[in-house]
């Protein structure tokens, strides 16, 4: 190349120095900021998914101090012969697995539900639960007072000068560590159930209508219909709660008139029912019916036992 080419091109490259460097410097903040900017999206997922999995945990720890838990192999074999459906039977058994897995946090408990593609059936579901009821009696393992809240870590990065606001919050927020992490959860899961997703008093139930003859001296909750104004008949469902002072021996007759038609075995019961001051009703009993076919459904006529106020392990402050 001719020296005096040579010249010219170092001289348009000192001229254009400065707004080259100027730049090379927005793309690089740039490229921070999108990484920046990628991570903490990535960051608020994975706390947000650590806050679900944790609500997760926290309802089949729940359920596995519940009815709905199969402690020993011969309840597991019975549980499934009262159970009526194959979607059902499947619901139960995986439910039980998720609570020594997820609930109790016994990680040798983790089971794919698919095997080459194929579902696991409902034997080689109640063979694996067994097996993990074999092993945790062999291993005497302990199940815990609550799950464990497992906070998701930052990758430790070299920043090109400041660090967002996102960021600084986000590692601000890791800090608080796992009580933190469990406090906001344990509130998220009450929250969310008193908007009316989800129901650990219904998981906490059997997956099948308790036998009659245990029901005496228990507390059952059923979902009726009620009038909340006289003037405009409004009406609206509400859980009415009491005692199973006797349970139908078959004798009992379906209304005060009739004489033939009386109520199944166990189909009705007695019930002690507690004041509903919303409704101004007093303290009383009435036979009420106890379909089986309602037994921890969502709509009136609905039954299910009542273990009263859910505890979600929240602290006041």
């Amino acid at each position: 190349m001719p020296k005096e080419l040579q010249v010219t091109l170092m001289m348009a490259c000192m001229e254009d120095a400065p707004e080259t460097r100027k730049s090379n410097d927005a793309a690089l903040i740039r490229s921070r900021e999108w990484r920046e900017q990628k991570e903490a999206l990535a960051r608020e997922k994975g706390l947000d998914d650590a806050e679900d999995e944790f609500i997760e945990s926290l309802i089949y720890h729940k359920m596995g101090h519940s009815d709905a838990y199969w402690a020993t192999a011969g309840e597991v074999t019975a549980g499934l012969r009262r159970i009526k459906t194959k979607g059902a039977k499947i619901d139960a058994l995986k439910d039980n697995i998720r609570i020594r897995w997820k609930g109790f946090g016994w990680k040798e408990c983790e089971t794919r539900w698919t095997v080459r593609s194929k579902a696991l059936t409902i034997q080689e579901l109640a063979n694996r639960l067994k097996q993990l009821i074999r092993m945790q009696k062999k291993s005497k393992w302990d199940i815990p007072d609550k799950p464990a809240a497992m906070v998701p870590q930052r990758k430790s990065i070299v920043f090109l000068g400041t660090a967002t606001k996102q960021v600084r919050r986000l590692d601000e927020k890791a800090k608080e560590g796992e009580s933190a992490l469990e406090e906001r959860s344990r509130r998220n899961w009450k929250g969310r159930e008193e908007g009316g997703f989800g129901s650990v008093h219904s998981n906490m139930q059997t997956p099948y209508p308790p036998e009659p003859k245990t029901l005496v001296g228990e507390r059952l909750s059923v979902l009726v219909s009620v009038d909340l104004n006289d003037a405009d008949n409004t009406k609206d469902c509400i859980w009415m709660s009491g005692v199973v002072l006797r349970v139908s021996d078959g004798t009992w007759p379906l209304t005060v008139t009739s004489r033939t038609r009386c109520y199944p075995v166990g189909e009705a019961a007695e019930i002690a029912w507690d004041a509903v001051p919303k409704i101004e009703f007093e303290a009383s009993s009435s036979i009420h019916p106890l379909n089986p076919n309602m037994w921890n459904k969502d709509k009136v006529g609905a039954w299910c036992k009542d273990f009263g106020d859910i505890d979600y392990g929240i602290i006041d402050k």
